[in-house]
């Protein structure tokens, strides 16, 4: 068992390296600085959003791309993107990334319409999460409001990633890295104090608590930093892959460890597994299929199912906790 678990983490660590060495290559992208996409933006620009031009622009824009904001000038970067992807393909060039992205097809002006939609569904599947999670248990039950608080981080976290999916902007990007830290935080919050404060069903405080004001203060450190002091993209990167290897590793060592509990630990494992080798998608960083579906994309749409087996890990270990607590209670 052991040894499987440290090939797990190898193939992790491995992971997290080549991912982030590809982060560090698309820095800059090649489609934005070509001489053919600046003119024809420039041009573009000057024809189509200055003075009375402006104005028409605005009055014939479609509502749905107003509602979204975009501008004049993301409209002809938009416009622009595409004449020169046109040109890279007649050339049998490799499609190019522009500004640190992908081009994509835009629906009812939706920026990555792929990645909006599983971000949407994986936000869904937490919701069917929690509301069968209340079906099966009492709020007496051991972990009970700390999984709901984790369900709502997680909800929210989602919902972010589909509003910075719909439309990238600087608040809407913001709000996606520092909701996405969150939930790494909570998620290590509820392994630690599940595999240290409730031997017995009921909450050690003294540890929980210790742990919770621990977490909060990084995660209010971080965004603090990244806010007031320097939005360092490496340093976002780095705190969040370690702290995703921290919650990985702590969960498989844990479920290892107490493999015969109960059937929901083995469902634990293999989402964390499976969450660790999707993850992998994210390193083929290969142009959009059908100008829609790209690595990045299918790496949320395969972390849908896994909520599911995670959710049911959820259940199954709060009744045995309860189980336990309510033995516990009685002997006393």
């Amino acid at each position: 068992m052991m040894a499987c678990s440290t090939r797990n983490v190898l193939y992790l660590c491995a992971y997290t390296v080549l991912l982030l060495c590809l982060i560090s290559s698309v820095t800059a992208s090649l489609g934005d600085r070509t001489i053919a996409y600046r003119n024809c933006r420039e041009q573009c620009s000057h024809i189509n959003c200055t003075d009375v031009a402006l104005v028409q622009f605005y009055d014939q824009q479609p509502l749905h791309l107003k509602v979204l904001g975009w501008s004049c000038f993301e409209e002809c970067s938009h416009t622009c993107m595409w004449k020169t992807v046109d040109l890279y393909l007649s050339i049998n060039r490799s499609v190019p990334q522009f500004h640190g992205k992908w081009p994509f097809i835009r629906v009812f002006g939706i920026q990555e319409p792929a990645s909006t939609l599983f971000s949407v569904l994986n936000g869904f599947m937490h919701i069917i999460g929690i509301i069968e999670y209340r079906r099966h248990l009492p709020a007496s039950a051991p972990m009970y409001w700390i999984w709901h608080a984790f369900a709502a981080v997680a909800v929210n976290t989602w919902f972010w990633s589909s509003v910075f999916h719909t439309r990238d902007i600087l608040l809407t990007e913001r709000m996606d890295y520092f909701s996405a830290a969150s939930l790494l935080l909570i998620n290590m919050y509820v392994m630690i104090v599940r595999s240290t404060a409730y031997g017995d069903g009921s909450c050690k405080r003294h540890i929980s608590v210790p742990v919770a004001a621990l977490l909060t203060s990084l995660f209010i450190c971080h965004i603090s930093y990244l806010t007031f002091v320097k939005f360092d993209y490496g340093y976002n990167i780095a705190a969040s892959v370690i702290a995703g290897l921290v919650n990985s590793i702590w969960t498989v060592v844990w479920a290892l460890q107490n493999w015969d509990i109960h059937g929901g630990v083995k469902k634990a494992l293999v989402a964390t597994i499976s969450v660790n080798v999707f993850l992998a998608l994210e390193l083929l960083d290969f142009a959009p299929i059908w100008w829609t579906f790209d690595a990045h994309s299918l790496w949320h749409a395969c972390t849908i199912i896994p909520t599911t087996w995670w959710y049911s890990y959820i259940i199954e270990d709060s009744l045995y906790l309860y189980k336990i607590q309510d033995r516990f209670t009685k002997t006393e």
